[in-house]
């Protein structure tokens, strides 16, 4: 399966946001994110609404690796989407919703462009959910999120690309309770 190389991906990142000129994408450290967010969870990413329509804001962390910073940025990038082409999802009370957008987003960008590296860190991103909200890293309703996209046909795909680093990942603790239930399809394939 081939991975894109750390300069590919960097290029990438830059050129995704290129054409679009009322957003701004920025790096900067745990500190500032962490004042930028409205979460008492720790963060790696964050998009903000505009009080003004014309201006959209991305932040990423800067210390991340490249394959991590690309495949937050598509998440990130899938929320700006929701948002300038009007989808309810970014202007009504649900949480759950505006996230499954955004993932599903990533993962079929991620898909498309077969950046296999970010869309392994993805999957098992999504599929430790449930463990980040049993040890309260980040809030709840990720759990209802987690359920949402693995009932749909593009998680079992991302999943299924990337079986192989899933298979790596079994020797990790706490595998057979929190990732294998969600990806053990990919694993017979």
């Amino acid at each position: 399966m081939p991975y894109l190389s750390h300069e590919c991906i960097e290029t990438l990142m830059y050129n995704l946001v290129e054409p679009c000129e009322n957003l701004t994408v920025q790096e900067v450290n745990a500190y500032e994110l962490r004042k930028l967010s409205d979460t008492t969870y720790s963060t790696t990413g964050l998009y903000i609404k505009p009080a003004n329509k014309d201006e959209h804001y991305i932040y990423l962390l800067k210390s991340l690796p490249n394959y991590q910073k690309a495949a937050i940025l598509l998440h990130e990038y899938g929320h700006f989407s929701c948002t300038s082409s009007g989808c309810e999802c970014a202007f009504g009370e649900d949480e759950v919703l505006p996230e499954v957008h955004a993932i599903l987003y990533q993962l079929e960008a991620l898909m498309d462009w077969e950046i296999f590296a970010s869309l392994s860190y993805c999957v098992k991103t999504i599929c430790l959910y449930y463990l980040w909200v049993e040890d309260k890293q980040i809030a709840d309703y990720h759990i209802d999120v987690a359920n949402k996209i693995c009932e749909t046909d593009l998680w079992h795909s991302a999943a299924c690309l990337v079986h192989e680093d899933i298979a790596k990942w079994s020797n990790e603790p706490r595998f057979d309770e929190y990732i294998l239930p969600m990806v053990d399809f990919a694993l017979v394939l």
